[in-house]
C-alpha cells in the first residue's frame, strides 16, 4: 500500500529515499497538526500517489524532490476518516513534478479526476513555489 508511511507523528524527516509501485502512496503522512516534518530529496514514481498527506499539516515541508509517473504527484488532502481536518500550512517548494497522470501503475480506485501533478484537496494556506509541474493532458469536464 505505501512506500514510507507516518501517521499521528511529529518531528519527522523523510530524506534521500525512493519509493515505487505503491498502490496508495509512495510517501504518506497522515493525521498530524502540527507535523513539524520535512520530506526532502526523495523520488516517488509509478505509484497511485507520489505523496499523500491526509489531514497532515502545520510546519510540513515537501521540498527539493521528484514526483514522476504516478497517477497523481503531490496530494495534500482532507478525509473524514482521520482526525484533524483540514490540513493547513503545507509548503511545497522546489520540487520537480512531471509525467504524472499515468494509468499503468499499481493503484487503488483513485479515479481519473486525480490524474494530475499537484492537487491540494480541501486544504488551507498551502504554499507552492518554484515547483515545476506537468501532467498527462486530461479530457474530462469540470
Amino acid at each position: 500500500m505505501y512506500g514510507i508511511y507516518a501517521f499521528d507523528s511529529v518531528d519527522g524527516l523523510f530524506e534521500e529515499s525512493w519509493a515505487a509501485g505503491s498502490a496508495d502512496a509512495g510517501f504518506h503522512i497522515g493525521q498530524g497538526d502540527p507535523c513539524d516534518a520535512v520530506i526532502r530529496d526523495v523520488v516517488a514514481e509509478r505509484s497511485g500517489l507520489g505523496y499523500s498527506g491526509t489531514n497532515a499539516g502545520g510546519n510540513l515541508h515537501i521540498v527539493s524532490s521528484t514526483w514522476r509517473h504516478n497517477v497523481a504527484g503531490i496530494v495534500p488532502n482532507t478525509l473524514d476518516t482521520e482526525l484533524l481536518p483540514p490540513p493547513e500550512h503545507v509548503d511545497i517548494v522546489g520540487n520537480l513534478v512531471h509525467g504524472n497522470g499515468v494509468d499503468d501503475v499499481p493503484t487503488l480506485e483513485i479515479g481519473a479526476v486525480l490524474r494530475r501533478g499537484i492537487i491540494a484537496a480541501d486544504t488551507n494556506d498551502d504554499r507552492m513555489e518554484a515547483t515545476a509541474s506537468s501532467a498527462t493532458p486530461c479530457t474530462e469536464s469540470w
